[in-house]
């Protein structure tokens, strides 16, 4: 059972990285015979696999005509960010109800991000960036202590990063660039020390801004698309 488990998370982790990096393209049929093959495993892992990316709305399944790579879209990332913007906004409410100032968590995913190496041309080294950077918001919620909510988060922070790789990395490479790497980073220091301040309503309104305009640069992406 301990081995099952270990070789579906694995496949599960190399699949969901093809489809982030675009390595599997979105509207793209998935062939079960053919990617055990390739990744030489059984199928009963690879249809375990297809379960959880599934529920991550990574694939669609089409009764009658198999699974294919959920397509990236505007309405689907309007729906992402909305649920990320409650959510994330929740969170620091209720940070300020309970006077919390002291995050570690956060402290600490800010500080590995600044550990990170200048990045290089690999596309996964740029996806695990990303994750590092996106880390920033999953302590965050994290922090409030509540996990069905850190669960709810989990199913759409894989789909964050997605989007985030296919607007930094794949559309406007210059959006990951040093600078502008700097501002992300920053900006998520800023927010903390709002909360360790105790300006709760001022955190809120950065995380806002700073959530807004990834919205924003979505949209203009996708009207260039």
């Amino acid at each position: 059972m301990i081995e099952s488990k270990s070789l579906t998370k694995s496949i599960l982790e190399h699949l969901r990285e093809q489809i982030i990096t675009c390595q599997l393209m979105g509207g793209q049929k998935l062939n079960e015979n053919q990617l055990s093959s390739q990744l030489n495993v059984s199928r009963p892992p690879m249809r375990e696999a297809f379960q959880i990316l599934e529920q991550e709305h990574f694939i669609t399944s089409i009764p009658r005509k198999g699974r294919y790579v959920t397509k990236i879209s505007q309405e689907n990332y309007e729906k992402i960010h909305e649920a990320k913007r409650m959510m994330e906004c929740y969170a620091i409410d209720y940070l300020k109800a309970k006077n919390v100032r002291n995050l570690p968590m956060v402290e600490l995913a800010l500080a590995e991000v600044l550990k990170k190496p200048r990045l290089t041309d690999d596309p996964f080294e740029k996806l695990n960036y990303l994750k590092a950077l996106f880390e920033f918001h999953v302590k965050l919620i994290d922090s409030v202590g509540n996990e069905l909510l850190s669960r709810f988060y989990g199913i759409i922070r894989y789909n964050i990063s997605r989007y985030q790789y296919w607007l930094r990395v794949l559309c406007s490479p210059n959006l990951f660039g040093p600078n502008a790497v700097k501002s992300l980073i920053q900006e998520h220091c800023r927010i903390l020390n709002l909360i360790k301040s105790g300006e709760y309503e001022g955190a809120k309104d950065c995380l806002i801004s700073h959530m807004d305009e990834t919205l924003r640069l979505m949209k203009k992406n996708f009207e260039i698309k």
